[in-house]
């Protein structure tokens, strides 16, 4: 049974890959399929990529995660004041000229608060991270996944999608220098 799955949607491959249980077991196997793009594609013919990668790995979930990357997708780390939760996303939106430069109503975006911290001269900040998607680009993943009979259950950002998998994966090299690449044909 396939309990996770991932779709890289790039410009020349789609590529899958799912974490399958064993019955009665905690190992876990990683199956692996990928589908090339023709330079010249319709969204129709892009679904049934999606789908034959899917058939290549043993996949038949309809629930998937994606991510996202490219000049489409805008993060950026802030420090603000500290203040409650509740007031952080009308923060953001006052800011947002300051620190996205696409207006607000162009983007699907989300927020979380990385940290709390004190200057030297003893103010408190916190840290956080916003990410902000322009709509069109979301909508048109969305739209191709539904068209391959498959639903997003996870948006994620390419490199705080292949962090995160790393820190998962290699804890102990936390305090070693790591580079970590992300090498795409369009996007690096």
């Amino acid at each position: 049974m396939v309990t996770q799955v991932g779709i890289d949607i790039g410009n020349s491959s789609i590529k899958v890959v799912g974490l399958r249980k064993q019955f009665l077991s905690k190992k876990r196997i990683l199956v692996f399929g990928i589908e090339y793009i023709p330079k010249e594609i319709t969204q129709d013919k892009k679904a049934e990529l999606v789908r034959k990668a899917l058939d290549k790995a043993g996949i038949s979930v309809q629930r998937v995660n994606i991510s996202v990357s490219g000049p489409n997708v805008i993060c950026r780390y802030i420090r603000l004041p500290v203040m409650h939760r509740y007031e952080l996303a009308r923060a953001l939106e006052l800011e947002w000229d300051n620190y996205i430069s696409l207006k607000i109503d162009e983007v699907i975006w989300d927020y979380i608060l990385l940290d709390k911290f004190k200057d030297p001269t003893g103010h408190k900040y916190m840290q956080v991270l916003i990410v902000a998607v322009k709509k069109n680009f979301i909508e048109e993943r969305i739209n191709l996944l539904k068209a391959a009979g498959l639903e997003a259950q996870l948006i994620d950002v390419d490199a705080l999608a292949l962090v995160n998998a790393f820190k998962i994966n290699q804890p102990s090299l936390d305090s070693q220098l790591t580079i970590l690449l992300n090498l795409g044909e369009y996007f690096t």
